[in-house]
């Protein structure tokens, strides 16, 4: 079923997706013209990563799941147009990352991504 085309944003199913790494549910949920950006600490304000578009961010999306991270999503706060959420991401040697996302949306589908991530 492909939750995203009703004109609610259905965070639970967005959540089951993203955390379970199906990039084909993941995707539904994002607008064709989505931008996805990340902004990390240990980089300099010229190293952000913009992603744009469902291609873009499929790629990124294909290159996570082919790493071995494994994700899980607490401590969401969902409105009408956004949410926001931690994410914790368990890489394949050990390391431990926490990124807190905002994400935007508008019938039914992510038009922005923000992340800002810890090491």
């Amino acid at each position: 079923m492909n939750y995203a085309s009703r004109s609610f944003f259905n965070f639970n199913a967005y959540k089951r997706a993203l955390t379970s790494s199906d990039i084909r549910k993941c995707l539904d949920f994002f607008a064709d013209d989505a931008e996805w950006i990340e902004y990390k600490r240990p980089h300099p304000p010229k190293q952000i990563l913009v992603l744009k578009g469902r291609n873009e961010i499929e790629k990124h999306l294909t290159a996570m799941k082919e790493s071995g991270v494994t994700l899980s999503v607490e401590d969401e706060v969902v409105t009408s147009d956004r949410a926001a959420f931690c994410v914790l991401c368990s890489q394949s040697d050990g390391k431990k990352l926490v990124e807190n996302v905002i994400i935007h949306y508008k019938n039914g589908r992510i038009t922005q991504r923000i992340e800002r991530g810890n090491i």
